[in-house]
């Protein structure tokens, strides 16, 4: 009895301790972020543990490598994945002529569409590809503003080379296309002009691939693919890494990217609504 008194009260009157230490990648990020010249705030540093009890619970942890949440008090917080799965990951990644500016937790990170993009690579040498994932695997990035009249690639890469890629492409007139591991006839489509959400493309078999917004199916794929299509080019976000060289960035606002193996739809719906909830605790969601 002694003892249970005493756990009692150490969750009671420390119940801020208690819950700092539930989740130790969460801890892990935030030390990272604030080595990086930047802080969590204590509200923001709950969302997201609650988003990776969320991901564990649901059993999508091991399902994803990277994921960037765009949580934090500056710029250099986007910089750090909260997961980041792949070797030499564990640093920031690279960014090009983004301004501190242009990120507000309370927003996200908006783009110009000419110029400013992320590598999901690190200066260690480490880098997020296709190639190192199977055939089933995800793409995905939360949008919070909608631009329809010109290509604006959110995330993905291609290879020429091998007829390989993996991206989403939202609301090229009215249309969102996807590609996941896949070649160029196999890109499936689907009308969608809204352009905001929660977006994942994913491949779970050679046969069956998807698109998913706000955890509702867009658009399925069922064409046979023959061979592996895995681009080995880093995958960039807010624009496409097309053989090496970036295409079509995008002057949309994101405010999350996800990369990893291939999600069902119940996969796509529970990834949505942790996802959602910490958009929702952030003041940002649609």
């Amino acid at each position: 009895m002694r003892f249970l008194f005493l756990l009692l009260l150490l969750v009671s009157t420390g119940n801020a301790a208690f819950f700092d230490s539930y989740n130790h990648e969460a801890r892990a990020w935030r030390a990272q972020v604030r080595t990086n010249s930047s802080d969590v705030m204590a509200t923001s540093y709950v969302s997201a543990v609650v988003l990776m009890q969320h991901l564990k619970q649901w059993g999508l942890r091991p399902k994803i490598v990277s994921m960037g949440i765009y949580t934090g008090t500056n710029f250099q917080a986007v910089r750090m994945a909260m997961i980041h799965d792949l070797a030499n990951m564990n640093a920031q990644i690279t960014t090009n002529a983004f301004l501190a500016t242009d990120y507000s937790e309370g927003v996200g990170v908006t783009g110009n569409g000419s110029t400013k993009y992320m590598q999901l690579a690190t200066a260690a040498g480490g880098s997020v590809t296709m190639s190192q994932l199977t055939q089933a695997a995800h793409v995905g990035v939360y949008c919070r503003s909608n631009v329809s009249s010109a290509i604006q690639h959110v995330i993905g890469a291609t290879d020429a080379g091998s007829d390989s890629s993996a991206y989403a492409l939202i609301n090229f007139l009215g249309n969102t296309y996807a590609q996941v591991n896949d070649t160029v006839s196999l890109q499936w489509s689907a009308a969608d002009t809204n352009g905001t959400g929660f977006y994942i493309a994913t491949r779970t078999a050679t046969n069956a691939a998807a698109t998913y917004r706000n955890g509702v199916v867009l658009a399925t794929q069922t064409g046979a693919l023959s061979g592996a299509h895995n681009a080995p080019e880093t995958i960039f976000v807010h624009a496409l890494n097309a053989d090496g060289a970036v295409s079509n960035p995008s002057a949309r606002t994101l405010c999350f990217w996800t990369v990893g193996y291939g999600l069902t739809a119940t996969d796509a719906l529970n990834y949505y609504k942790a996802v959602q909830r910490h958009q929702i605790n952030l003041g940002r969601a649609l």
